[in-house]
Parts: C-alpha cells; structure tokens; sequence
C-alpha cells in the first residue's frame, strides 16, 4: 500500500485476480477509513472499473475492513453466478460485451448529472432474472424492489402486496414461492412477509 498526500495506492486479489487500486482522500473521514485497513486484510470495497492501455484498475468510493467473513463466501459465490451468468444463462461468452457493467443498470453505483453517486446493493445484478420473469411475478418483484420496501426489516406481508397490487392472493402466493426458489427474494417474519434480496 502506497499512501500519498491525497490519494492510497493498493492491490487487491479476490482470488480471481490481482487488481490496481486507487482511492482518492479528499476528507477527514476517508483518510480515517483508509487507515483501518491494514495489508493482508480483507476489505469490502465498492468502486468503479476501468480499463486504460489494457490495465485494469478500480477507482475506489469506499474501503471498510471484513468483520463477517459470511461476505468472503458470498464473494465467491457471486463470482461463481456471474461466470455462470454471462456464459451460460446469456448464451454468450465473457468476452462479449455481457460481462461488462452496462449504464442503465438501476443500482449502478456511478455518478450521473441526474443522480448523484449513492451506494448500490451488495448484489450488483438485481435485473438478473428479467429474462426469464413474465407478469405477475415481474410485478410483485418491482413492488419489492420499491425504496420503501427494501429498507423496511420485517418485509411486505402477502396480502398488503395482493391489495395495492389488486390482484387475487392466490396469483400473489405463487409468484412469491417461484421468486422464493429463484432467490429474488425471502421471507422475514413469517411465511406471509417477504423481502427483495436486492439490497441483502
């Protein structure tokens, strides 16, 4: 690690690979972040990938040490989802354009004039079963996937999501048990609240 007036330098390996690091200080509180990390720990980090002269590097937002080492396996599992993603589900290979970030995506973590950066869920592929995802279960997932849904703890009990949705409770249950099995979302309280794994 190479610490500069207003920027630290880092390598990062999530056992892919190794990756070039920058994280720009420009306040108190981000110089304080980058002095918990110590070498050899693992970090969480969310940050922007770039490629310049065919050299990756990730421009870093935030970096916070790994405290439940639960988000090491889902790291690997994620990584596991996304190879399999982008060249199997999609029919296509990593090399194509599918495996890179596409700008529309609704969680993206990029700053735009429009919308000033924010911090996106941990899963970074929240539309990944839009292909697959028709009608009613699209439309219960989207009412999950509301703000104000994914901050609540408890989850939206089924039959509040059949009443502002209107439609019948029955068609409610089975698009909630299929995005169940699919891992969009899960239950909370009950078998009757349920909530997006969007921001999980």
């Amino acid at each position: 690690m190479e610490n500069r007036i207003t920027q630290v330098d880092f390598v990062v390996d999530d056992g892919t690979g190794w990756v070039d690091c920058v994280r720009w200080c420009h306040a108190r509180q981000e110089t304080e972040e980058m002095e918990a990390v110590k070498l050899g720990m693992y970090v969480r980090l969310h940050g922007h990938l770039k490629i310049f002269q065919g050299k990756r590097s990730v421009n870093v937002f935030s970096v916070r040490p790994v405290t439940d080492f639960n988000e090491i396996v889902h790291h690997f599992t994620e990584c596991m989802y996304v190879h399999m993603y982008n060249t199997k589900l999609r029919g296509g290979s990593i090399t194509q354009d599918t495996a890179t970030p596409r700008p529309q995506m609704p969680y993206s973590t990029m700053p735009t004039p429009a919308k000033p950066y924010q911090t996106g869920p941990s899963n970074q592929f929240p539309n990944q079963f839009n292909d697959s995802m028709h009608g009613v279960k699209q439309t219960v997932l989207n009412y999950l996937n509301q703000p104000m849904h994914i901050v609540s703890e408890a989850g939206v009990h089924c039959d509040i999501i059949a009443r502002e949705l209107r439609i019948p409770l029955l068609q409610v249950k089975e698009a909630l048990e299929q995005l169940s099995n699919d891992g969009c979302i899960y239950s909370t309280l009950d078998e009757t609240c349920f909530k997006s794994t969007a921001n999980a």
